[in-house]
């Protein structure tokens, strides 16, 4: 979607009624007078938003300058809007470093296939004799997407999880995935989004190849937030409580 300053005008005020923030607050706190939205709006040759001045809203409704300049508030149903806002939060969170992502645990792709995990699951691959007559038995990890038969959704890329609720113990999951389908189609790269509560209730929430072009966007738009993010240290809960163990053993 090309950048339209009406559009986003119109975000604006749409994103700051559905946040309960009064557009003369949100004004004064980026250091504007009051109605200087509405002027500009009116007239394009008043002038232009500066970068800091967009930045400061985009601060203030909580969202990133993508979802202010590139989407379409008014085109979205209740539930667009609300899952939109979910995930340019998440993708916020994920700039700033206050929601940790870890990368899926490496075991569902080795060769030991002694995991268990609701999204994964190990199949037979049959054997084979080898030469001196000794039979060879092999397994692989299928990925069980929700949104597609398991056979044709593969993992693409990197999938990663991060917690959400600590009173459900819910983790979402965002998993870059490829659609093979028909030999013949052309293959075609997605996304999917999970709930997993308690590493057993399954929640389909999202796949980006079967919804609109905005939310499409948003969820690109986390992986590679969640991708930027990587060179920063990250550590598991388990980890994390052995070390906080361990430096209260040294309080006094």
């Amino acid at each position: 979607m090309e950048y339209n300053r009406s559009r986003m005008i119109q975000n604006i005020y749409s994103i700051a009624k559905t946040k309960g923030k009064k557009i003369g607050d949100i004004e004064t706190a980026a250091g504007v007078s009051a109605g200087y939205i509405s002027r500009l709006a009116k007239d394009d040759s008043k002038g232009a938003f500066t970068v800091d001045f967009l930045a400061s809203i985009a601060e203030q409704l909580g969202v990133t300058l993508d979802v202010l300049a590139f989407t379409d508030d008014g085109q979205l149903t209740e539930n667009e809007a609300g899952m939109l806002t979910f995930l340019d939060r998440l993708t916020v969170d994920t700039e700033k470093y206050e929601l940790e992502w870890n990368l899926l645990d490496p075991r569902i792709q080795d060769d030991s296939f002694l995991f268990e995990h609701p999204l994964f699951r190990v199949r037979d691959d049959g054997c084979s004799e080898d030469p001196d007559g000794n039979y060879h038995y092999y397994s692989y990890t299928q990925y069980d997407s929700r949104f597609f038969p398991p056979k044709e959704a593969k993992i693409n890329g990197n999938c990663y999880t991060a917690k959400i609720d600590d009173y459900s113990n819910t983790r979402i999951y965002l998993m870059n995935v490829r659609l093979y389908g028909n030999v013949f189609d052309t293959q075609k790269k997605g996304f999917e989004i999970y709930f997993i509560a308690r590493e057993e209730t399954v929640t389909p929430i999202m796949c980006s190849l079967m919804t609109c072009d905005q939310l499409t966007d948003a969820i690109a738009r986390l992986y590679n937030a969640v991708e930027s993010a990587r060179s920063h240290l990250t550590v598991s809960d388990n980890v994390r409580n052995i070390m906080n163990r361990y430096l209260k053993t040294g309080e006094k």
